[in-house]
């Protein structure tokens, strides 16, 4: 538990909505302080369900189109546009595939590359040379 993080978030994200300001607490709940066991500190690394309950959608839904991603989704990019959170490793890769979907080959290969320097700078086991 990231007993320092959730400290820090109080200390600096008063300017936050209520509901960035709760998926930012949350996110700093279950990142570690330090890093233990191989997994680098100041990464959440929980999935959307959690961060959805923490805005009261109690299921935890966030299949694409749900309330709960939704209301995540926002989140999360007022906390990008904050400077409080990179973009998820798990997801990141996706930003590439709909920008190429897009025909944004140039953004497409951007960040395909920034997914798989995250990756391996995060020690994800499906970043292979």
């Amino acid at each position: 538990m990231g007993i320092e993080l959730v400290k820090l978030v109080s200390l600096h994200g008063a300017s936050l909505s209520g509901n960035a300001f709760k998926v930012l607490n949350r996110m700093a709940m279950t990142a570690l302080d330090s890093p233990k066991d191989g997994r680098p500190d100041r990464l959440y690394f929980n999935g959307w369900g959690p961060l959805a309950m923490a805005l009261g959608y109690a299921d935890g839904d966030v299949s694409h189109g749900s309330p709960g991603f939704q209301s995540v989704k926002r989140a999360i990019a007022t906390l990008r546009k904050e400077g409080f959170v990179e973009i998820e490793s798990a997801n990141l890769h996706m930003l590439g595939w709909s920008r190429l979907y897009q025909n944004d080959v140039r953004k497409s290969i951007e960040d395909g590359l920034a997914a798989i320097a995250l990756a391996k700078r995060i020690g994800d086991i499906r970043a292979r040379d």
